[in-house]
């Protein structure tokens, strides 16, 4: 069969920029290989090349090219058209030009080191080695080249193909013809997201990679256990939330899977990603304690308040939060700057049975780091009109009322306390200090009557 290298010009041309170069960063022995690949096209010259520490492989192609099956020679140019293979390593340069020559024949010239060269048999054996290293690391006729690996070596076969490529690029388009060949079961699954994890470096590309990772397989947990793990290796805040919400389409979620994308969202800077992927996870059953733990920790990496108070409301609400759990929402509630959105959790968490006196406290203890009067006022209420309040909470509450600078709000809440144990003497004595605080003879009186009626 041959392949018309016209056809692959049109189809490598209509993708991206940001898809037909990539710079790989290779670790070494103690330092790191640079590798570049590059594609271009200019004024009918399309041009493929490859630079490694020194050394480099150059195809430029002009017009209508027809390989053999394995791409290991030419097979025919039309008119006009030429292939030049250049090639540099261990400081030894070789050149191989092919033109269309008279009758439909081929001209050849090869040089070394700038001399030419005779066409011979070792020339040739050069040329098929080098071709077949541009063609594969190009991503050339992917497609039917990955084809044709798998019909003859399976899937794994291929895997060991895209281990070698270099170029993130030319891996991504392997592994697309893989996900959709319909050959891949579980164990090939897993070595495939393996490779994308270990060998790929481009964000974008890993994403592809991932996100083509689709169907049947994807409910094997092991598989979407590697795919998780794999996320967890994307730098980029867009790309690794991406993923991980792609990995948690699934209305049975393992522990484990849980967790690892807890673990995942904590490489996430950004507040809105962060967020997305948190709220996706509290879909889920969060009976678990590691989970619940592992979700709030996570809540409280979020500087903005908005999204903080989002993502531990939506907990609260969804009533899948324990009350051993709560504590740690009122923890993570203290970091809020914002007073409304600070309350806003709290009003949540008073939604919630606070039948433990040290979780009473807690919240008390959230309610004063409220700066406004307004919000400290409606914390404090929320909480106190649940009744059943201990001693001990009463006498937080007490303080922080007292802490309030607006007669308005500071009476309102001291007579909400005054009618819960105002028979108890230290009670009633922080009651009748903290009502003394109040400025406005008309709140102070109304305070005082209550107390004593």
């Amino acid at each position: 069969m041959l392949i018309r290298f016209a056809l692959f010009l049109t189809f490598i041309f209509a993708l991206s920029p940001a898809q037909v170069g990539a710079s790989v960063a290779q670790p070494g022995d103690g330092a790191q290989e640079q590798t570049r690949n590059s594609i271009s096209k200019r004024d009918g010259v399309w041009t493929w090349n490859r630079s490694e520490n020194g050394n480099s492989l150059e195809l430029i192609v002009r017009g209508e090219v027809e390989f053999n099956d394995d791409y290991t020679e030419v097979r025919r140019l039309t008119p006009g058209s030429s292939l030049e293979l250049r090639e540099r390593r261990g400081g030894v340069s070789r050149r191989l030009e092919i033109e269309a020559g008279q009758g439909g024949g081929l001209k050849v010239s090869y040089f070394v080191d700038g001399q030419n060269r005779p066409y011979d048999a070792e020339a040739k054996a050069w040329f098929a080695r080098v071709l077949d290293e541009a063609v594969t690391e190009s991503g050339f006729n992917a497609g039917p080249r990955a084809q044709k690996i798998l019909k003859e070596r399976g899937a794994s076969g291929l895997l060991d193909e895209v281990s070698r490529f270099k170029s993130d690029h030319v891996k991504h388009l392997y592994f697309q013809e893989l996900f959709k060949s319909g050959s891949l079961d579980g164990r090939s699954a897993i070595r495939a997201l393996g490779i994308a994890a270990r060998e790929m470096v481009s964000d974008h590309y890993k994403a592809q990679v991932l996100s083509g990772l689709t169907g049947p397989v994807m409910r094997d947990e092991a598989v979407r256990i590697a795919y998780l793990e794999a996320s967890g290796t994307i730098r980029s805040d867009h790309y690794r939330a991406q993923t991980l919400l792609a990995g948690l389409q699934s209305s049975e979620l393992s522990k484990e899977a849980l967790l690892l994308a807890l673990k995942g969202v904590s490489g996430i800077s950004s507040d809105h990603y962060k967020t997305q992927v948190l709220l996706k996870v509290a879909e889920s059953n969060l009976e678990d304690s590691a989970i619940r733990s592992a979700y709030l920790e996570a809540a409280a990496t979020i500087d903005s308040d908005h999204y903080r108070a989002q993502a531990i409301s939506t907990v609260l609400k969804r009533g899948s939060i324990s009350k051993d759990a709560l504590p740690a929402a009122l923890r993570a509630a203290r970091g809020i700057s914002s007073d409304h959105y600070k309350t806003q959790v709290l009003l949540g968490v008073a939604e919630n049975s606070l039948d433990d006196a040290a979780m009473r406290s807690a919240f008390v203890e959230t309610a004063a780091t409220i700066h406004s009067d307004h919000y400290r006022a409606q914390a404090l209420t929320a909480l106190l009109s649940k009744g059943s309040n201990s001693k001990e909470t009463l006498l937080v509450a007490l303080k922080a009322a007292a802490g309030m600078s607006s007669d308005h709000y500071k009476a309102q809440t001291l007579l909400k306390l005054a009618g819960d144990r105002s028979g108890d003497e230290t009670i009633r004595a922080a009651l009748i200090d903290a009502a003394r605080t109040i400025k406005s003879d008309h709140e102070r009186g109304r305070v005082l009557s209550a107390i004593f009626k």
